[in-house]
C-alpha cells in the first residue's frame, strides 16, 4: 500500500514501509514494468519480514537527490559508491543523500520537515559529491522507509533535479569511494550482472527514469504528480 505527498510536503493518506534488497536475477522472465518491479520488492519484504521480530530501531528522517544530466539524446544519473566497510549500505551504489541533522531544521528556519529535507539534500550533495544544487530546484519524487530487519532505518525523501553546471564530482575517499554518471538502463544492467549492488528504491527509481525520453520529461512528470510514499 502506498500514499502520496504533494510538492509542499503534505501527506494525503497512510502508507506502509517498503524497501529491501532483492536478489539479482529474481523474477527473470517477469515483466520489467514499474508495477512488476514493485511487486518483486514487496514479495521480498514479505518473505524476509515474516520470520523476523520487529525491533525498536528508531526511524530517522533522511533526504536524497537524484541528479540528472542530459548528454545530447541520453539521460545520465549520478551514482555514488559507498565504502564497503560502512554498516548501512556498505558497497552499495546510491544517489547522494543522508540523514537530516538538527542544523538542517535550523537552516530551514523552523519550517516543515519537508523544507528541512530540502536543506539536507543540498548539504549531502555538497558533502558527498562536491556539487552545489539549489533547494528551489528540487522536485519531490517519493518517500521510502527502510523496513525491519535493518541495523539502521530511515524515512527518506527523494528529490530530483537537473544538473547543468560544469563542476566536477569529487568524492571524499572515505564514506564515498567512487562515482559514475550512467544511463539508467546501463546502471540496471550493472545491477543485473552483479557488478553493482543497489537498494530497491534505487532500482525502482532507475526504471522510472528509463521510461522517459529525457531528464526534463521525468522531472515534469514528478512535478505534475504527488510524491509516492512506500
Amino acid at each position: 500500500m502506498c500514499s502520496h505527498f504533494d510538492n509542499n510536503g503534505r501527506k494525503t493518506q497512510a502508507f506502509a514501509p517498503l524497501g529491501q534488497h532483492r536478489s539479482r536475477g529474481q523474477g527473470q522472465g517477469q515483466s520489467r514494468t514499474i508495477d512488476g518491479i514493485l511487486e518483486l520488492i514487496q514479495g521480498d519484504i514479505r518473505n524476509v519480514a515474516a520470520d523476523m521480530p520487529d525491533n525498536d530501531i528508531p526511524i530517522r528522517p533522511a533526504a536524497t537527490v537524484i541528479l540528472l544530466r542530459q548528454r545530447q539524446s541520453q539521460v545520465e544519473v549520478l551514482l555514488l559508491h559507498r565504502n564497503h566497510e560502512l554498516i548501512f549500505g556498505g558497497d552499495y551504489w546510491v544517489f547522494p543523500g543522508g540523514r537530516i541533522d538538527e542544523q538542517d531544521y535550523i537552516q530551514a528556519q523552523g519550517n516543515s520537515p519537508h523544507d528541512a529535507a530540502r536543506v539536507a539534500a543540498v548539504r549531502e550533495t555538497r558533502e558527498e559529491a562536491n556539487l552545489q544544487v539549489e533547494p528551489q530546484s528540487l522536485t519531490a519524487v517519493s518517500h521510502w522507509t527502510t523496513p525491519h530487519p535493518s541495523p539502521k532505518r530511515y524515512n527518506t525523501a527523494f528529490f530530483v533535479t537537473m544538473y547543468q553546471h560544469s563542476q566536477d564530482v569529487v568524492v571524499d575517499g572515505s564514506e564515498i569511494v567512487d562515482y559514475q554518471w550512467l544511463h539508467p538502463i546501463a546502471a540496471i544492467e550493472h545491477f543485473d550482472r552483479g557488478d553493482k549492488k543497489m537498494m530497491p528504491p534505487t532500482i525502482y527509481t532507475l526504471y522510472e527514469i528509463a521510461g522517459h525520453k529525457s531528464a526534463a520529461d521525468f522531472i515534469d512528470m514528478c512535478a505534475s504528480r504527488q510524491a509516492v510514499v512506500f
